[in-house]
């Protein structure tokens, strides 16, 4: 085509009414694309491989995590069709129009036998389907999330805590795990934010939970008891700017209140009386009132647990680290009155030899303190020291140090997973970064 006396090639306008032009450009793609995809066979088959072992491992046993004697798991559920109004689909939980969570369990025993499909049925428990349980609507099913499942000593009862409408205002149910497993009738207890187990023993077991007020702030703990349903309130917050959590420690022997805001935190103990020849109901209320373990300070972020005969904080009060530390506090301090106790707090990275020398490394090695976990043989402690992700592990029998690296010291991030049992021998976490996408890690 010619313009001003200028030739101009307009090659895609003259493609457009060839034909035969452009099959000629396609069958030259296609044998591009085959040559190409010839190149790279054995690296798809490699990656196929790699990322299909990594999956979870079907629809009959999602996420399995022991905890005490049994194998905790999910399965799916289907919603029924009577939950759908008009025809119209509305979008589930967990990104699937159709589909629910189920909680299930096997005894752990039965890991490693060679069972039938039919065997392996038999011995499941549905821990939680929400389709049956008895104080919810089912036409609330697909708006209905579940919040959290806690278990007693034994795993003889349940506690769960369901979010109906996404409100943020959770529910509390009871299921009793013995024989064939029975839903309690009514709710115990609503508008609240957490639910534990604790300090109870068989026949006389009591939850704590945390209520909400009416700006869906965390701001009161009771104590309730599941035989009497006696409740009695521990502490209420006032202030508007705190939020309450509970947490049971790793060893089941204390409880801690964490009254906490973005800033700060104060956090208070009960020490735990099961076991004791008196049931909960017949206990004196001044055996389960709160006491102050950490007091509140100003930009002071503090979280607790216990393990063996001392507490373990992480904490940005001061330290070698660049950002938190963690501490140590033996029981035998909660004698002392609270502000000497302040300075008995025990830095546990005081380390000596190589392992010192790395952490207080030059500016490009700055240690970086990201979380504890802690076990009745080991305390696992992830940092990161100049972008690369460890785990330091200290024996509590050796007091010694070790360091784990991951994936040739590579940087990324470490992030712990559930690790519920106090007794386990083996640590699992997860490896991630932009080119390695969650490996899974145990290490004994």
């Amino acid at each position: 085509m010619e313009h001003h006396g200028h030739v101009l090639r307009d090659s895609y306008n003259a493609i457009r009414y060839d034909k035969e032009w452009q099959k000629r450009i396609i069958r030259q793609e296609d044998k591009t694309l085959e040559k190409w995809l010839v190149l790279t066979q054995k690296s798809f088959l490699n990656w196929r491989s790699y990322t299909f072992q990594r999956q979870d491992p079907g629809v009959r046993e999602q996420i399995p995590e022991k905890f005490g004697d049994f194998v905790y798991f999910l399965q799916e559920g289907r919603f029924e069709k009577s939950a759908v109004k008009g025809g119209r689909k509305v979008q589930g939980q967990g990104g699937s129009q159709d589909h629910y969570p189920i909680y299930c369990r096997h005894p752990f025993n039965l890991v490693g036998q060679k069972l039938s499909l039919e065997e392996q049925d038999s011995y499941i428990e549905v821990v939680l389907d929400m389709a049956e349980v008895p104080w919810l609507p089912k036409r609330k099913m697909r708006t209905t999330v579940v919040d959290k499942i806690k278990v007693n000593s034994d795993h003889s009862l349940i506690a769960y805590t369901l979010d109906i409408g996404n409100t943020e205002k959770c529910s509390v149910g009871i299921k009793e795990m013995r024989g064939s497993g029975t839903y309690w009738k009514d709710m115990l207890v609503e508008n609240v934010s957490q639910v534990e187990f604790f300090g109870g023993r068989h026949g006389h077991e009591v939850v704590y939970y945390v209520e909400l007020n009416e700006h869906n702030r965390p701001y009161k703990v009771v104590r309730q008891s599941l035989k009497t349903m006696k409740r009695s309130v521990l502490l209420v917050d006032e202030d508007p700017t705190h939020y309450l959590d509970i947490a049971v420690s790793k060893d089941k022997q204390f409880l801690f209140i964490n009254s906490g805001t973005k800033e700060d935190a104060e956090v208070w103990y009960i020490k735990s009386q099961a076991g004791g020849s008196r049931s909960s109901e017949d206990q004196d209320p001044a055996s389960f009132t709160p006491q102050l373990l950490v007091k509140r300070q100003s930009d002071v972020r503090v979280h607790v647990d216990h393990v063996r005969d001392f507490f373990i904080m992480i904490s940005n009060r001061s330290s070698f680290s660049k950002n938190m530390g963690v501490y140590t506090l033996k029981d035998e301090a909660l004698e002392q009155p609270l502000e000497e106790r302040k300075q008995l707090w025990q830095d546990l990275l005081e380390l000596e030899g190589e392992i010192k020398g790395e952490l207080k490394g030059g500016d490009s090695d700055q240690l970086v303190i990201n979380e504890f976990d802690c076990f009745e043989k080991f305390i696992a402690v992830y940092v990161t020291i100049g972008s690369r992700p460890s785990v330091l592990i200290q024996d509590l029998d050796s007091k010694q140090f070790k360091k784990i690296t991951v994936n040739n010291n590579d940087i990324g991030r470490i992030d712990p997973m559930l690790n519920q049992e106090y007794g386990q021998r083996h640590l699992r976490f997860m490896f991630d970064n932009p080119f390695v996408y969650q490996q899974m890690y145990e290490y004994q």
